[in-house]
């Protein structure tokens, strides 16, 4: 889905609630995209003020507490958050009328563990649960970790080079053995996780990366080897945040992906360094997820960031957000870029890097 297809779905409705409703998947995808006030931004908008007297009458037209949160989401929350929501909900059945702690204490005995009767009785599990009986009736369960002991716990660590992978393990001897104290002691032949690093693997995993906080966000090991033994900068050198920009080469490019905003295509526009050429406009673009079509990228006499602020008014703001110079994309139509161009040419010093 592109950002033009959710706001043409989004134009048929009046309200969220019925966008929500009845076109999930474009609503759902605006969240996820941080556009959703930018594609309901012509629907109207309701702010009821809700008190005692209006939220209760609401809360009357409901039998249950899951039908009142679903179809009258504002009253709800406002009983909540005045703790008014039990005395506006007391005429509410509870969902588990047939049930009964007699009824519930016989059906946990049928099962070993708390997690079998989860997943064989969810609902007299959770009827337990709201009772605060759930202790009383599983106490003849299993605990879960309860074939785990010092032996046993320390014959499984040893399947393991790293602290990671038994973590990772899904039979709980991990659990046991950190809620026992002993973890240390039965992972004391493992590798400590930045130990199978060495400069050159950590610079061929820098190399990945395009900042330092990608870097150590999605390879910790790798960073934290460097950072310990003081290769950080050497490693890091070719990352688009080690070099400040010179503000002397401006840049227009065509967002591939994005689609169309009200007929317009979406065109980002910057600002870098000569040095630098290309990298940052393909940094923004990793970041965005999109590709690129470069139209223009030249050096400048004068500051590229004037060039930047006069060219970005001459487009429509799309409020793009969530991720790195999100907020320099704009929609032009052609006589936009033709005259954005026009705009930069007084001003360029070397054609080698523009594009046609």
């Amino acid at each position: 889905m592109t950002l033009n297809e959710a706001h043409n779905e989004a134009l048929k409705y009046k309200y969220k609630k019925d966008f929500r409703k009845n076109n999930y998947s474009a609503y759902s995808w605006g969240h996820r995209n941080n556009v959703i006030d930018i594609i309901c931004s012509h629907m109207i908008i309701i702010n009821k003020d809700w008190n005692v007297e209006s939220a209760t009458a609401e809360a009357l037209k409901y039998q249950y507490k899951k039908d009142f949160r679903k179809y009258s989401c504002g009253a709800y929350t406002w009983c909540h958050r005045n703790n008014i929501i039990d005395s506006a909900c007391s005429h509410m059945k509870s969902g588990y009328t047939d049930l009964t702690i007699e009824i519930v204490t016989q059906e946990a005995l049928k099962y070993k563990t708390k997690k079998e009767f989860e997943n064989g009785s969810p609902r007299e599990y959770f009827y337990s649960h709201s009772k605060n009986i759930i202790n009383d009736i599983c106490s003849h369960m299993e605990s879960g970790r309860g074939k785990w002991n010092l032996l046993l716990t320390h014959e499984e660590a040893l399947k393991y080079t790293r602290k990671v992978d038994f973590q990772n393990a899904p039979n709980g001897a991990y659990s046991y053995a950190l809620n026992k104290g002993i973890l240390d002691e039965v992972c004391s032949h493992m590798v400590i996780g930045y130990g199978f690093w060495t400069i050159s693997l950590a610079q061929k995993e820098a190399i990945k990366y395009e900042s330092r906080k990608d870097f150590e966000r999605n390879s910790c090991g790798a960073y934290c080897f460097a950072y310990r033994n003081g290769y950080l900068d050497e490693i890091c050198n070719h990352m688009v945040d080690k070099a400040k920009t010179d503000n002397n080469v401006i840049y227009i490019w065509k967002a591939i992906g994005l689609g169309q905003w009200n007929d317009k295509d979406i065109y980002k526009i910057g600002k870098t360094s000569a040095r630098l050429g290309e990298e940052r406009i393909h940094f923004v673009a990793n970041e965005a997820k999109i590709e690129v079509e470069i139209i223009i990228i030249s050096q400048v006499t004068c500051k590229a960031s004037d060039l930047e602020t006069k060219i970005l008014r001459l487009g429509e703001n799309i409020n793009l957000s969530g991720f790195n110079g999100a907020s320099d994309f704009r929609a032009f139509s052609r006589e936009n870029i033709e005259e954005a161009v026009e705009t930069i040419t007084p001003y360029i010093v070397k054609d080698e890097l523009s594009h046609n």
